[in-house]
Order: C-alpha cells, then sequence, then structure tokens
C-alpha cells in the first residue's frame, strides 16, 4: 500500500525574522540596563562625577540605561543588535 502526502508550510518568515530580532534587542536591552545599575553601583567614586558619567546603549533604542549625565556619544551601530556601556568621564577605564 503507497501514500502520499504534501505538506505545505506557510510561514511568514520575514515576519518571523522580525520578531526575533526585536527579542534579541529586549533581551540585549535587559542585559545592559542590568550590568549598568551594576557597573554604576561598584564603581569607586570620590565625587560621583564618574558613575553620573556611567550610560549603556543598545542599538535601535538608544540609551538605555544612565547613571544621570552619560551618552554623549554614539557607541553601537544601530544595522547590528549591540549594546554598550561606557563611561564619558575621561577616567572610567582606569577605575
Amino acid at each position: 500500500m503507497k501514500m502520499k502526502a504534501e505538506v505545505k508550510v506557510t510561514m511568514n518568515v520575514e515576519a518571523a525574522m522580525k520578531e526575533v530580532e526585536e527579542a534579541n534587542r529586549l533581551a540585549m536591552r535587559d542585559t545592559v540596563v542590568a550590568v549598568t545599575e551594576e557597573v554604576i553601583e561598584l564603581s569607586p567614586w570620590l565625587t560621583g562625577n564618574n558613575r553620573r558619567k556611567i550610560a549603556g546603549e543598545v542599538s535601535g533604542m538608544g540609551l538605555v540605561a544612565t547613571g544621570g549625565e552619560g551618552g554623549a556619544e554614539r557607541q553601537v551601530d544601530d544595522d547590528k543588535i549591540e549594546g554598550a556601556i561606557y563611561s564619558t568621564s575621561g577616567y572610567g577605564g582606569y577605575l
């Protein structure tokens, strides 16, 4: 006895890819926010200047977390899913 089966997939691949990309971007945002908050909390300080200049951003979303004034420069490429945490104090890397 022979059987014949035909399966058609009617999935909108482009829409599914956009949903996956948005989910990845939101996951990146949540990670950047959590890490930025921890970096601010653990940053050594005397005047608090460096803490105020710490910022986190995600491509396509801009700034998602700051210590106050941070975020004078673009650090991410909007064509990719990227996150960045940085300080614009000028000496944050040393701390």
